[in-house]
């Protein structure tokens, strides 16, 4: 990378969006250059900063070889709410650890409900990494407590509560069992759709039953979340269910019980899936697509990870992207 200032003088003025070529600049950044450059950012508009952060992602997304986590760290103290959410979901691919901490305190006393929403959706991936032993126990202590606080923080908005309820599906049942029981049998569509999500996550063949009720829901996002939690928890056995939904009046769901066909496996389950790759529907061709690559590699999706195409139904503002 180049020296600090010899970037800052390359960057247009405030009122011209900063170059792809200029920003890529920044790529391996230090700690301590991390630091000024979070100095003086705080001279610049919130809506420059905003643009600046959210063009280093795109540019970290489109190549794995830029590197922005010290960037991204920085960013996370700015006074300005979306450049907070904005480096918390930028930092999505990070095996730093010492983030889950900082998420996990971020969580509990962000002002914003935006950058809170992200602090969980941001702890989902070190949940796993703690279930999985791949964290001290002090560290899957803190990522439990810090989730069952916006769980059951009367006054927290529904968002960040459906975040924490579907990252703590990564725990075992006797922590998320009654959390996952409440959500779904609270009369909320969200709720339950997080509730169906938390299900998958946790891999336990407990919730079949719920499940499988849901996937005849009159509700598509409930249905769209039951088919994709019966891609994780189900068997060949339970494929006649996932058959079924591929007639379903939504796309997206149809979408999601290709995708989870694909993680089911089976002789049946290959024989739909090369079907639906000539759909003239593209959402549904793409879906089959990818699921038929998931049966050539043989290697399943990691529970909660995005891979439907689309967004779920029903969302109103609440669905989870994917």
């Amino acid at each position: 990378m180049v020296g600090l200032q010899e970037f800052l003088e390359k960057l247009p003025p405030a009122d011209v969006r900063p170059p792809y070529r200029v920003l890529a600049e920044l790529s391996g950044s230090s700690e301590s250059d991390a630091r000024k450059l979070a100095q003086i950012w705080t001279g610049w508009r919130p809506a420059y900063l905003r643009t600046f952060l959210r063009r280093l992602a795109a540019l970290a997304e489109e190549n794995i070889l830029y590197e922005f986590e010290a960037i991204f760290s920085a960013g996370l103290t700015s006074a300005d709410p979306v450049a907070r959410a904005t480096s918390i979901a930028a930092l999505g691919e990070s095996s730093n650890k010492l983030l889950a901490q900082r998420f996990t305190r971020i969580l509990k006393e962000d002002s914003s409900r935006e950058v809170r929403e992200a602090a969980a959706l941001g702890l989902a991936r070190f949940a796993i990494m703690a279930c999985e032993g791949k964290m001290i126990a002090r560290d899957y202590e803190r990522i439990r407590e810090a989730l069952e606080f916006a769980i059951r923080r009367p006054e927290e908005a529904l968002s960040v509560r459906r975040r924490a309820i579907e990252a703590i599906g990564s725990y075992p049942n006797d922590v998320n069992e009654r959390i996952i029981v409440d959500a779904y049998q609270s009369g909320d569509r969200f709720l339950q759709q997080s509730a169906l999500f938390a299900m998958g996550r946790s891999g336990n063949r407990r919730w079949l039953p719920e499940i499988t009720r849901s996937v005849e829901s009159n509700n598509a996002g409930v249905r769209y979340e039951a088919v994709g939690a019966l891609g994780l928890v189900g068997e060949e056995d339970d494929a006649p269910l996932l058959v079924a939904a591929l007639e379903d009046d939504d796309l997206q769901v149809r979408a999601a019980a290709i995708i989870a066909l694909g993680r089911i496996g089976g002789p049946a389950a290959v024989r739909i899936i090369k079907r639906q790759i000539g759909s003239k529907i593209p959402v549904i061709a793409e879906a089959a697509r990818e699921a038929f690559e998931e049966l050539e590699l043989g290697d399943p999706i990691t529970p909660g990870t995005p891979g439907l195409p689309g967004s779920p139904p029903d969302s109103n503002g609440n669905g989870r992207s994917v």
